[in-house]
């Protein structure tokens, strides 16, 4: 073989263009046959070298030339140098050895071009899906869901000309529904469609989430029930998760009968039902405001026949429904009753919503005392009785609704009966529907402290507003010493219900002083109860002090507010006119004639508040540097716990 045909040079060449694992290139006389060729090539031309020093390639690398045996000289010295090193492993493979050189070899002026168009546009990073979905899970998590959606419909069709994904699409649609955007959630949906992307059931949860979130119960309904209808015509596959999300939109928006047709429908295509579905019932239970106490029993006894265990959750939402819920005409109310106490002596199926199958029941046994020894009733036991009550006509009171549960101690015993601890939450719901005593509140407070269950502001807070109600200030104001005994700190709330105490201006001021003093400032609310106890008094001086100290707090009037003020004025207005007579008589004349012309002026330069609409908060894009920041480089910086 000629000695100029295995130069380094020709060796260098065709080792970088071959695979690493290929073998070694035996350059033999039948290696430079060109078969293609329409000419023989003569056995004279074979032998002749067809690379010499002077027809050498050279490479323009910055502005200079370099030749291929300086190129091959640096390549050598760094296979060298790397393969002699002690701490580096396998650089006897060919793979190491094809990256070294890759590595090696000198970078082109195109390539530095269009790395900087690439990556370096406009100063922003080029992302890909993934690291976009990040970014807008950071954002989600901190609670900003206009840069969320801000980083879709802007950096990335916009800007980066991105395609979005299904994935991108969904995850925006479920942080929508968990916030009650139902508009934007329903516009990405229709885009999504669109797109010709992949509807699943991430996407259908995520819309009825919007739809039970949303603070617009009437259209979400309707929409509610449009796609309840798409996913019926396109067979759509429903699982669980699917049917809880419908659950609890058609529940929470007032559709009952569509709420427990949904769970009829889980037992019929054998989908596990939950303490979780039943959950979603009571929740829906809560929003029939008129008969909503009577639903919720109906579920409970469900839950009780289907073996499903309630939790901590369950009970506190059954308790809300007694507050809040009445039991609707007395009629269905007998029915249901009736249904639940022969539960366990005749195996009796009804549907969750619908009673009139148990007609023929009825009309065999109608609600009268019972054979129990136990005078208190309580319909949510293990043996469900009515005690000493033989009618429901006049259950129409919180307290009465709470009785029929066996009161404070029924309730604690079947939590106890399922070793469910009770929390203060509970305990504030029942407080709220304790008979206004102050015994029956010291009683509340020795169960709390045999349970283990600490109160809190929320509940000390309650504790005020009800003492307040019954007129009981002083035992409302000691409930001060209670908040300092535990080293609780009031908040807002607290003064709030305090400022219900405030019978004079002076109580009244001393509160707007203790406010301030504590770094605080007095809202609407707080100098609405105080314009409501004014009025009250026929106060026109104390009037005008609350009026005032709007004014210096630079706040606006809310509907309420001026309600109140200008009932005060047109009923002042006409007892100084003898049109009517103030029984009271703590009207004060000359007090009339100031307040009324400093009424006058201060309606014509004072407004009222308009409340912002629900979605404005999601319309505003206002990054913080941070955000900013996150949006460039687009990495998330986590935080160390």
């Amino acid at each position: 073989m000629n000695p100029s045909m295995t130069s380094p040079v020709l060796r260098n060449c065709f080792c970088l263009l071959r695979h690493p694992r290929q073998q070694s290139i035996q350059f033999s006389r039948s290696r430079f046959d060109l078969v293609a060729s329409s000419r023989k090539i003569s056995s004279e031309e074979i032998k002749k070298p067809r690379f010499d020093q002077s027809n050498r390639r050279k490479l323009p690398v910055n502005n200079r030339s370099v030749t291929l045996n300086r190129k091959d000289s640096q390549i050598s010295s760094v296979l060298s140098s790397d393969k002699n090193d002690p701490d580096t492993f396998g650089t006897l493979s060919e793979d190491w050895k094809l990256e070294q050189q890759l590595c090696a070899m000198p970078e082109e002026e195109g390539d530095t071009v269009e790395r900087e168009f690439l990556f370096n546009k406009e100063g922003k990073t080029r992302l890909t899906i993934s690291q976009y979905a990040k970014i807008m899970k950071e954002f989600i998590s901190q609670k900003k869901i206009s840069l969320a959606i801000d980083v879709l419909e802007t950096r990335m069709l916009k800007e980066d000309r991105a395609k979005p994904d299904n994935y991108i699409y969904n995850l925006l649609i479920t942080a929508c529904g968990q916030v009650g955007y139902t508009k934007k959630a329903f516009h990405l949906y229709n885009i999504m469609k669109k797109r010709g992307l992949k509807v699943t059931g991430h996407t259908y949860t995520g819309l009825f989430n919007a739809c039970a979130n949303s603070p617009f119960p009437e259209e979400s309904i309707k929409q509610a029930l449009h796609l309840r209808g798409i996913m019926i015509e396109k067979a759509v596959l429903m699982n669980q998760i699917i049917y809880h999300a419908m659950i609890k939109a058609f529940g929470r928006c007032g559709d009952l009968e569509t709420a427990f047709m949904l769970v009829d429908e889980m037992l019929e295509k054998k989908i596990t039902v939950t303490d979780e579905t039943f959950n979603f019932l009571l929740q829906a239970c809560i929003s029939d405001k008129a008969a909503g106490f009577r639903h919720a029993l109906l579920v409970w006894w469900k839950m009780m026949q289907k073996g499903v265990k309630p939790k901590l959750f369950s009970f506190n939402l059954l308790l809300r429904c007694s507050r809040d819920c009445g039991l609707g005409d007395e009629k269905s109310t007998q029915q249901v009753i009736q249904v639940i106490l022969c539960s366990g002596q005749e195996n009796i199926k009804v549907p969750l919503l619908n009673s009139k199958t148990q007609e023929s029941i009825n009309d065999r046994k109608q609600l009268t005392v019972t054979n129990s020894t136990e005078s208190v009733p309580n319909l949510i036991s293990q043996r469900p009785t009515m005690g000493s009550v033989i009618a429901v006509t006049n259950i129409t009171k919180p307290e009465h609704r709470l009785m029929l549960m066996g009161g404070c101690k029924g309730v604690l015993e079947q939590m106890a009966r399922f070793k469910v601890k009770p929390d203060v939450k509970t305990f504030t719901q029942i407080l709220d529907q304790l008979p206004s005593t102050l015994q029956a509140e010291q009683e509340l407070l020795t169960a709390m402290s045999e349970t283990g269950v600490s109160v809190d502001v929320d509940f000390c807070n309650m504790l005020i507003r009800k003492r307040c109600l019954r007129g009981d200030y002083e035992n409302a104001k000691s409930v001060l010493k209670m908040i300092n005994d535990r080293n609780l700190r009031p908040d807002m709330m607290t003064f709030g219900v305090l400022a219900m105490t405030c019978q004079t201006q002076t109580l009244a001021l001393q509160l707007l002083e203790d406010i301030n003093n504590l770094g605080l400032r007095p809202n609407v609310e707080i100098l609405g109860t105080l314009l409501k106890n004014a009025c009250y008094l026929r106060d026109c001086a104390f009037v005008m002090e609350v009026m005032k100290a709007l004014e210096n707090e630079d706040l606006k009037p809310n509907e309420q507010f001026l309600k109140h003020l200008e009932n005060f004025f047109r009923f002042a207005s006409k007892v100084m006119s003898n049109q009517i007579t103030d029984d009271s008589g703590k009207l004060n004349q000359n007090d009339f004639f100031k307040f009324r012309e400093y009424y006058k002026s201060w309606r014509q330069k004072t407004f009222m508040e308009t409340p912002p609409h629900p979605w404005d908060q999601f319309q505003e894009v206002k990054p913080e540097p941070e955000d900013t920041e996150l949006l460039s480089l687009g990495k998330v910086k986590y935080k160390k716990w």
